[in-house]
């Protein structure tokens, strides 16, 4: 989704009430004030079948201020409402009957009296203070910046690309106080039913060491509340940083991938190259920006060894293709981050894309790989200063 790429999730979890559970069938009625009529909505969340956790995703349009949800889940399951903007909340889903009430305005905050989970969710939103507020303040801050540069003419898209770049980074500041907070809390609180959710953000972040998450996990008791959140933590676990990873330093993870041309590609296919991985997407306007120079320094430096591969976070194959062709960038080989067999995605994307293997949140993002297969940079664009490190490889 996009959401993941640009600038912003809001990772402030959701309790939802529950009344009349019915074994493993959720109903969720959210009302929701200031939303648009008739505004599209979509419910993820983890399901499992045959030994493996996929992601379902089922839609909806807000109707007279109401949604409705319904599927099937056996226990309290982790899940994200996202909205047409780009806004991602985060919620929990139990069987039975469930009501939720929130503003599109304040998308992180919500009202839901009576719920088991409610003391928990309350306690967190206590540790977290106004960082949900600012956090979501700064997203919507950045994702406007990059609507405008997007429109804006040739004199201010200077101006506004260094604007955009300013936001994220204040944006990402607030993420990091959020993951300090929130491990703090999971390390208070281990007995707590959204302890190893939590947890799991966290694990998500790639902020902190394998060590240290491993201690707090085993610190989290299983018990038939917490299940299937301590399942899905600790598999996340098991893709924590090890002897591969996604820093500068460590071992790049190979991956294979069909390119756009045909055929497949594999990273391991240039040992003894320098690679460079370009994530990107056709929507991103920043990204369209920076490929000219990419592609300029793709054949100043072909003769050295150096080699592109172009990844698109595109969940839109065919946008993916237009903009292969509109933008000229078939000059290297072109593959999409995700690969999803029958349209159905995997939960852990580790297994399936390329930009949460390498930890990509925001793109433009440029990966440098050296000649013995080590991650030597992040960039997000080409300058002087980068250009001068590939030099010396």
């Amino acid at each position: 989704m996009k959401a993941n790429y640009l600038c912003g999730i809001i990772t402030l979890l959701l309790a939802i009430s529950c009344t009349s559970p019915n074994q493993n069938r959720f109903r969720l009625e959210a009302r929701i004030t200031e939303a648009r009529s008739a505004e599209l909505a979509s419910l993820t969340y983890p399901v499992y079948r045959e030994g493996t956790w996929y992601k379902q995703t089922d839609s909806a349009r807000v109707v007279d201020g109401r949604i409705h949800f319904e599927g099937d889940i056996s226990g309290i399951t982790p899940a994200y409402l996202t909205f047409e903007n780009m806004d991602e909340v985060g919620l929990y889903l139990v069987p039975g009957t469930m009501h939720l009430q929130m503003s599109r305005l304040h998308p992180y905050d919500f009202t839901c009296p009576g719920v088991p989970l409610m003391e928990e969710v309350e306690d967190y939103r206590k540790q977290l203070g106004a960082v949900p507020r600012r956090a979501y303040e700064k997203s919507r801050r950045a994702m406007e910046l990059n609507k405008q540069w997007a429109q804006a003419s040739a004199e201010v898209r200077d101006t506004l690309w260094r604007q955009f770049l300013q936001a994220v980074q204040e944006f990402k500041l607030e993420l990091a106080v959020e993951d300090s907070l929130r491990m703090a809390f999971v390390a208070r609180h281990p007995d707590y039913t959204i302890a190893p959710h939590l947890l799991y953000l966290s694990i998500r972040t790639g902020r902190n060491g394998s060590d240290h998450l491993r201690a707090l996990y085993d610190r989290i008791s299983e018990t038939a509340e917490n299940r299937i959140l301590r399942e899905l933590a600790g598999i996340q676990l098991s893709y924590a940083p090890g002897e591969t990873g996604y820093e500068v330093g460590d071992r790049a993870c190979n991956f294979e991938r069909r390119e756009a041309a045909g055929g497949s590609i594999r990273l391991s296919d240039y040992k003894k190259s320098v690679v460079l991985l370009d994530f990107w997407a056709s929507w991103c306007g920043p990204c369209l920006k920076e490929a000219p120079a990419i592609r300029k320094l793709a054949r100043k430096y072909a003769d050295k060894g150096l080699h592109v591969i172009g990844i698109s976070v595109d969940d839109d194959s065919a946008a993916w293709r237009q903009a292969l062709a509109k933008h000229d960038l078939d000059y290297c080989p072109q593959v999409l981050s995700c690969e999803s067999a029958d349209d159905e995605a995997l939960y852990f994307p580790e297994k399936a894309n390329l930009a949460d293997l390498y930890q990509v949140t925001q793109i433009p993002c440029l990966i440098l790989i050296d000649r013995d297969g080590r991650i030597s940079a992040r960039w997000q664009r080409i300058t002087p200063t980068e250009e001068a490190q590939l030099e010396g490889m």
